[in-house]
């Protein structure tokens, strides 16, 4: 016999189900996107759907692939190791609409290995019926609920896909903030970087060169350590722009920098502060020796030729070395002594002119 509820029982039910929607929409939107996120969605939707016993959560990562971010009754250690394409995943509506879909025919549609994978996962065999609820952001599907029942294959009457929309849609607008909150964090990440480096080499730029340099001088000095500078310039650089073309330039310019960086140690630093200039700030040297080895190092590296198409290019680095303390204690002191020394080796490799 079937229990016919009363106006009021009805109306208790949804106040029940409104109040614990707008408690989980609070707690979705107050968390980070993560694993965490996906689960507790999932865990209240088992709780909030009646005829939900388990499930999980399918999002569609750029790599166009399903990824499954949480699961209630199965194996989710398994389950996070399977992804799956559109056609693996199984014939799925672009609507808005929930449907009911048949994963038993999943042995078709996958290779061994993931078949495997599903078994594994647990209690596949065990579902009646699977609801799939579509995540959405704007007319996009992104993913989707899969709530699972054990029992009967008649479960999901409309009330419980009612339910199950009304919680998906709580939960796409949560992922869509979350999703936007995300990236305008990555933009202003970007942009922070592109403010300190090199838009062609992907150094780190003259500004933070110096910044870097100012914050090392007072843990040096603490530490009475020495710090090595060196400031870089490419000899007869511009005849490249001028004979092949800024392409050509730009190339050179971008294997000199992975020279460099190749050349120096992982926690010294390398930037390109203009032009065809570099400077590389050495940390803990043991004295002038060191910079100069390091020079040398740098000299015989980018003084290879790069290949450019059919055209071998040549560039030969001047490097002027300066040492904190020995040669000066202050940011720009240290870099106008480098830069001094660099062109005074440049000015001494130029040919004598002869008489005219």
């Amino acid at each position: 016999m079937v229990a016919h509820l009363t106006d009021r029982e009805r109306l208790e039910q949804e106040l029940q189900f409104r109040t614990a929607l707008v408690e989980l929409t609070n707690e979705l939107l107050s968390s980070t996107l993560d694993t965490t996120f996906y689960q507790t969605a999932l865990e209240r939707t088992v709780h909030l759907v009646p005829d939900a016993e388990g499930g999980s959560i399918v999002i569609r990562h750029d790599d166009g692939l399903y990824h499954f971010e949480a699961a209630v009754e199965f194996d989710f250690d398994v389950l996070k190791s399977v992804t799956l394409s559109d056609d693996e995943l199984g014939p799925r509506h672009t609507g808005r609409e929930s449907e009911k879909v048949e994963i038993h025919d999943y042995e078709q549609r996958l290779d061994a290995d993931k078949a495997e994978a599903f078994r594994r996962a647990g209690r596949l065999n065990d579902i009646r019926a699977t609801l799939s609820v579509p995540l959405r952001m704007g007319e996009e599907s992104v993913g989707y609920f899969n709530l699972d029942n054990f029992r009967s294959a008649g479960a999901f009457s409309g009330p419980d896909i009612e339910i199950a929309e009304a919680i998906a849609a709580q939960v796409s607008l949560a992922l869509y903030r979350l999703f936007l909150e995300r990236r305008l964090q990555q933009e202003r990440q970007h942009y922070r970087h592109m403010a300190h480096h090199d838009t062609l080499t992907g150094l780190p730029n003259r500004r933070l060169f110096l910044d870097s340099l100012d914050r090392a001088l007072e843990p040096a000095s603490r530490r009475r350590s020495r710090l090595g500078l060196l400031y870089i310039d490419l000899d007869d650089f511009k005849c490249i722009n001028d004979a092949y073309g800024h392409d050509a330039g730009d190339y050179v310019l971008v294997q000199t920098a992975a020279r460099i960086q190749a050349a120096i140690r992982k926690g010294d630093l390398a930037a390109r502060l203009g032009g065809d200039e570099f400077g590389v700030l050495l940390i803990d040297v043991r004295g002038v020796r060191d910079a100069t080895t390091v020079a040398e190092k740098i000299t015989a590296s980018c003084s290879e030729p790069v290949a450019f198409g059919t055209q071998q290019l040549r560039v030969t680095p001047s490097i002027g070395a300066a040492t904190y303390p020995d040669h000066a204690r202050e940011t720009e002191a240290l870099l106008k002594l480098a830069d001094s020394r660099m062109y005074q080796l440049k000015a001494s490799m130029r040919p004598v002119p002869g008489p005219s």
